[in-house]
């Protein structure tokens, strides 16, 4: 990716979405390499997608414009759009690692386990 591409990632979408329905849809944030991921397992109700834009500040943008406010065709809930996480994001949270100094569980460090 270039210096300021960023990957959008756009969640909650029926399983009627078409790569054709989010490139309109994105046609404002000038988005490119638009991804439909199709579930692994049989019985998914909900797909996702991958989009591209040349610049973070149309991403971030795109997000307050349609994140949990823009429904799709077929949808009975909002889309979500957000900044796609990296690889390393991705393997920091499966292993627990939420950053920061609070959460759940930090007892005395602020969160939602603080004693007060």
């Amino acid at each position: 990716m270039g210096l300021s591409e960023t990957k959008l990632f756009i969640g909650n979408l029926p399983l009627t979405v078409t790569v054709e329905m989010l490139q309109h849809l994105l046609v404002a944030y000038e988005a490119y390499d638009v991804v439909v991921i199709r579930p692994r397992r049989e019985g998914a109700d909900k797909l996702s997608a991958f989009a591209k834009v040349a610049d973070k500040g149309v991403a971030e943008r795109a997000i307050f414009d349609l994140n949990n406010k823009h429904y799709m065709p077929d949808s009975v809930a909002p889309i979500t759009v957000k900044i796609a996480e990296t690889q390393e994001q991705k393997q920091m949270r499966r292993m627990g690692y939420q950053g920061g100094m609070g959460g759940y569980g930090m007892q005395g460090m602020g969160g939602y386990g603080q004693q007060g």
